[in-house]
Order: C-alpha cells, then structure tokens, then sequence
C-alpha cells in the first residue's frame, strides 16, 4: 500500500457529506478531480479508466472514490480539512461547489482480486473554497395553462 498526495486540483461534483449509491447498489463518497493537460500521465496512474476531457478547455477529469466502509465495516468517510488542517463543517462539506481548489490524498495497493491497481480517496484539503450556488432558470410567465411554443424548443 502507498499513500500519495495530489496537488494543486479543482473539484466538481463532491459527494463526501454522506455516501451516495452507485448504478451498482454501492454506496460510495465520490469527487470528480479536474486537472490540465500537463498532468495527464501523472494522473492517469490513479483511475482504472482514461481521463476524460473536463468541462474547461484543456481540463481533464477523474474521479475518485471510497466506500462506504472498509473490509472491516469502519467508516471510510474521506476527512475534509481547510488549508490550516482543520476540519470543515459539515454543512460546508455539503455546500462545497465545483471550482473548490484542493489536494487529495489518495491510498493505492494492487488488488487481489484482479491484480490492478486500486485507489481509494482518503482525504481532501480545500485550499480555495467555492460554495455551490445553483443555476437559475428563468421563465416568463405566459399565463394558467401550457401551450405549445416552438421558441423554447428550438433551442434543443
């Protein structure tokens, strides 16, 4: 088993208040890490699958993951600290939004199963914290009924 520290990576998505569950019924904390195409080899050594294009030009993505609990049925809860190593709230954990700056500390160890390479996220240190604020949509109101309008849905 080795202990590596990412630097210098923006987060999107966070999932680490509490665990949610996957497509495969596991419940997992889970953070999409962003990073620039200069880091690509670097990083494509903690996913099993490639990086794949960010959001932003030139930004690529992996995510990182931890179950719920380990092998031992312990908590596996990623701890989450600022950049003075002292814990964040739990409702900032919540209300963390894509953007945040941070490093990440990861666990690696080859696994028995399949013999690849498996990472496991273990703590996160938020260096620039960016607080989720929710896209508005904003409608006209046209009235008390629906009705057809060709104006809206062209734009898809």
């Amino acid at each position: 088993m080795q202990t590596y520290l990412i630097a210098n990576v923006e987060l999107a998505y966070p999932k680490l208040a509490e665990a949610v569950e996957n497509r495969f019924g596991n419940r997992q904390f889970d953070v999409r890490v962003d990073f620039p195409h200069s880091r690509l080899k670097e990083m494509s050594a903690f996913s099993r699958s490639n990086p794949r294009p960010g959001d932003a030009d030139g930004m690529f993505s992996i995510n990182l993951k931890a179950n719920e609990f380990n092998s031992k049925d312990q908590s596996n809860k990623p701890k989450v600290v600022d950049k003075n190593k002292q814990p964040l709230s739990e409702e900032m954990i919540k209300s963390m939004g894509n953007g945040t700056k941070a490093n990440v500390l990861v666990l690696q160890y080859e696994s028995k199963r399949d013999g690849k390479m498996t990472t496991i996220l273990k703590a996160i240190q938020v260096l620039e914290y960016k607080k989720y604020e929710m896209e508005s949509l904003d409608f006209d109101v046209v009235g008390d009924t629906a009705k057809e309008t060709q104006e809206f849905t062209d734009q898809f």
